[in-house]
């Protein structure tokens, strides 16, 4: 659950972690709760409305995480804990070294932590009341991402708090006076733009009702992933269609955000038999480090990841490493790692992913550093989560919708279905102006079924349609 503290811990390496079972055999009389009493007491808490430990954005207002203290065994006695917030420059100092971050600490003064953090787990019981930690904005530079360290201290002898659990981090993403693009029903709807469209085109369908933006993420679509076989180099290629829009941020990606959507790049293998499934440690490492830096460069907020045409079989490589999900969760990981308050996201296509991610790295299952993921067949449903490891349905987007000659329309029993059953994304690929070559019907039509299934409202068209100006 603490993908922070985990990730902090890890510092800079990958540990592959591989699961392994072992069959024990146990007396069917044995007495369990004599067992039970010979288990060592372990505290901690959990936070009930960012289970992954997200980074949490703060707009104008105050935010308040709902907590809940939890023990490992029940306890025939009270267990009390404390928990605080840090004012430990040093750890502010790890977290950031860990994860070649520069985030300043949150002052405490921001923080407050419900009765004085003095929190109670009744005999027999395994959880506390739930308990609030509220963060407020008030002299917090916008645009900037703060660390939160919380000590869990017990005060009951019987109960110890393992190392990994002392300490956990928050981050906290102030977004200011930046709208936000949520919606109430919870689903992330997903736009990528190809490349050579206009992507302010995403930014021109509201709501009708709340006069939020249809589309909270656009995929800018995409950077390659390319080798040099002179140098022996893995490195990221931008096209001049990409390169224009990145390049001029202000008109083509500021818009967006300052309607409250999040602009990530997506990246794809450039077809030189290299891609996501096959690359070296050392590749990884300084592949991560250049989207990083592309990222921040950009002022862009987050990555996604798309394994098609790599051509790993029709153009092999020497040198790297088989292809399989292996690599592919590891740069997933390295790149959640130097960018912890950015999105990161997976197209579900690619023979990486034939067989999900089931590994853990360092210590965390795919789904605490992968954001979101989704089906890559439009018009088809899938709940193809479930092979990636620790991934829950709010993450996953089970029917895409594609644009062109390549995609398909909606299917209204599917969208009813993504909601009900508790999914939590829906992508929408290939949007250009208003009336693109949607398969069937106009997009009024087609995005107006997607916001009246998943946020009840209507959709509205500005009337303004963007070409490539460029």
């Amino acid at each position: 659950m603490k993908i922070y503290s985990a990730l902090a811990a890890a510092a800079m390496s990958l540990v592959i972690m591989d699961s392994c079972t072992e069959t024990v055999e146990v007396d069917a009389g044995l007495d369990k709760s004599r067992l039970e009493n010979t288990v060592a007491l372990t505290g901690s808490f959990k936070v009930l409305n960012n289970p992954r430990m997200r980074a949490v954005e703060i707009h104008e207002q105050p935010v308040t995480l709902q907590l809940q203290a939890t023990l490992s065994n029940s306890h025939d006695a009270i267990a009390e804990f404390i928990f605080t917030a840090a004012t430990d420059d040093d750890l502010v100092s790890a977290y950031n070294s860990a994860h070649e971050t520069d985030f300043p600490g949150l002052p405490v003064e921001n923080v407050k932590i419900e009765d004085d953090g003095l929190i109670a787990i009744a005999p027999g019981d395994r959880l506390s009341y739930e308990f609030d930690m509220t963060v407020s904005p008030d002299g917090l530079q916008q645009g900037r991402t703060y660390v939160l360290p919380v000590r869990t201290v017990s005060n009951t002898p019987e109960v110890k708090v393992t190392d990994r659990d002392t300490v956990q981090y928050f981050l906290f993403s102030m977004q200011g006076q930046r709208p936000s693009a949520a919606k109430e029903s919870g689903i992330v709807s997903i736009c990528y733009i190809e490349s050579g469209y206009n992507p302010l085109n995403a930014g021109e369908w509201t709501l009708a009702t709340s006069g939020k933006p249809l589309f909270d993420i656009v995929h800018l679509f995409a950077a390659d992933i390319k080798f040099d076989s002179e140098t022996g180099k893995v490195y990221i290629d931008l096209n001049n269609n990409i390169k224009a829009v990145l390049e001029n941020r202000d008109k083509y990606i500021k818009p967006l955000q300052d309607k409250g959507m999040k602009v990530c790049l997506t990246f794809l293998p450039g077809g030189d038999g290299v891609g996501q499934s096959n690359l070296t440690d050392a590749d990884i490492h300084s592949l991560a480090a250049e989207i990083k830096a592309l990222i921040k460069a950009y002022g862009l907020d987050g990555v996604d990841f798309d394994e098609e045409h790599a051509n790993y079989s029709d153009n092999p490589q020497p040198g790297f490493e088989p292809n399989g999900p292996m690599p592919y969760e590891k740069l997933c990981y390295e790149v959640k790692r130097l960018l912890p308050d950015k999105l990161l996201t997976v197209y579900y296509i690619g023979s990486g992913m034939n067989s999900g991610f089931p590994y853990d790295i360092a210590g965390l299952e795919p789904g605490d550093f992968i954001d979101y993921s989704y089906w890559a067949q439009y018009g088809d449903w899938s709940e193809a989560y479930t092979t990636i490891k620790g991934m829950d349905r709010k993450q996953w987007g089970p029917h895409s919708v594609g644009f062109g000659p390549l995609g398909a329309d909606p299917q209204d029993n599917y969208l009813r279905q993504l909601r009900a059953d508790g999914y939590g994304v829906q992508v929408v690929y290939n949007l250009v102006t208003k009336d693109g070559n949607a398969s069937a019907g106009s997009y009024q039509s087609i995005l107006g079924l997607i916001a009246n299934r998943l946020y009840d409202e209507s959709v509205v068209h500005s009337g303004i349609d963007h070409e490539v100006d460029w």
